[in-house]
């Protein structure tokens, strides 16, 4: 008999349970009916939702509405909010259950000053309405909407109605979740590829406007037109992706002073003479014929170019007149050997991409740091020597391959 009713109390716990689960997601779904499963950034518990519970909702219970927003241009007269809890600060009110347009009517009378407000996490409900009230809050510079619930259309349809202020969200591309106001990216996972990267997946950085460093490297990247929403750009890493034939898209980012390029299909690096501010530059085993480009740049120190084998010898030698104190990479056959990742810049990029705020050394202003000081350093005129004596000191085969990890 007692096993009887334990059984029985299991099962009807059970269903209770189950009940209340099936409401919640009811609550759920009916709240966020409009997340576009393809590019939605939205967490409805604050953690990563994996595509496993995507695929155990019923298809019923999901609007999938990527549709233009209805957003009014001009603002209306100003109505007549107020906020719910005078006397209290915003932070000590629970908020609870709250959606982003509440969360205003608690700074409504800080509408002409305040200057930041954080929505995350709380939904939008209704877009238009939201755009309406924040239309008088003018003395804003930045709002916090990530997690809010909405589309990556819906929020970049918000941020063109507000060109005036910031407005940061969070976008997500395969296993990365990245918001809008990040400085710096990096694909890299250790030695582990869990997804490649390609050109249309890059496209997304058009919704970061303060990007200062970007690593690509051994990814799918083919076309480089993300490029144009990049012009802040200090450091760029795009090595091995074996895809990238024009490098022309880097004339929109004139202030990189880092880029590794190397194990790549380009022909011609004439772009970087756009670059004024380049100091170190890896184009290993490349096809461009003419170095001349690179000849006007003022602050170049490291040239990193083993295996480019269509190159004319001739121009070594130039290069070692223009830039006496070039450190010139063009014998040791891999694409990083000799030092390049013994640099005090590769180690101020090593820091930019883990705390994601550009390193002092990448700051407005190239920072000269002399060769000629640095371990390992080789007169280039030792160079021009060797070539004199012939062409036979290049013993690697054009077959060779590099190790570049």
């Amino acid at each position: 008999m007692k096993k009887f009713l334990a059984t029985l109390l299991i099962t009807c716990a059970c269903g209770v349970l189950g009940a209340c689960g099936n409401a919640a997601d009811d609550e759920i779904f009916s709240a966020y009916r409009t997340i576009d499963l393809d590019v939605s950034v939205n967490q409805v518990t604050g953690e990563y939702i994996n595509e496993k519970f995507y695929s155990e909702v019923p298809e019923e219970k999901i609007v999938i509405d990527a549709s233009n927003v209805d957003i009014p241009v001009e603002s209306s007269e100003t109505d007549s909010y107020s906020n719910p809890y005078p006397g209290y600060l915003p932070e000590e009110v629970d908020k609870t259950g709250w959606t982003a347009t509440q969360v205003l009517d608690l700074y409504w009378d800080q509408r002409d000053t305040i200057d930041f407000i954080d929505l995350s996490k709380y939904p939008v409900p209704d877009v238009t309405e939201f755009v309406h009230k924040l239309r008088n809050f003018t003395a804003l510079t930045q709002v916090d909407m990530c997690d809010t619930g909405l589309t990556v259309q819906q929020m970049n349809a918000i941020n063109e109605a507000f060109p005036d202020f910031d407005i940061i969200f969070n976008f997500r591309v395969s296993y990365w979740n990245l918001r809008t106001d990040r400085q710096a990216f990096s694909t890299y996972q250790g030695n582990v590829i869990v997804y490649k990267w390609t050109s249309d997946d890059a496209m997304n950085f058009r919704y970061c406007k303060d990007l200062y460093a970007l690593d690509l490297g051994h990814n799918a990247i083919g076309s480089l037109d993300f490029l144009q929403f990049c012009p802040k750009l200090r450091i760029l890493i795009l090595a091995d992706n074996y895809g990238i034939k024009d490098l022309s898209p880097i004339e929109n980012c004139p202030k990189l002073q880092y880029v590794e390029v190397f194990m790549e299909s380009f022909k011609d690096i004439s772009v970087f003479a756009k670059c004024p501010d380049l100091l170190d530059l890896n184009v290993c085993y490349t096809q461009f014929t003419d170095l001349s480009p690179l000849y006007g740049l003022p602050h170049l120190e490291r040239l990193w170019m083993v295996g480019c084998w269509k190159m004319p010898a001739e121009q070594k030698t130039e290069l070692a007149e223009i830039f006496p104190e070039l450190k010139l990479n063009v014998y040791h056959p891999g694409s990083t050997d000799w030092g390049w990742r013994e640099h005090p810049r590769y180690y101020a990029m090593r820091n930019t991409f883990a705390s994601d705020a550009l390193n002092e050394l990448f700051f407005e202003e190239p920072t000269t740091i002399t060769n000629s000081t640095l371990p390992g350093y080789i007169d280039p005129a030792s160079l021009v020597e060797e070539e004199t004596e012939g062409e036979d000191t290049e013993t690697v085969s054009e077959d060779s391959t590099s190790e570049d990890i």
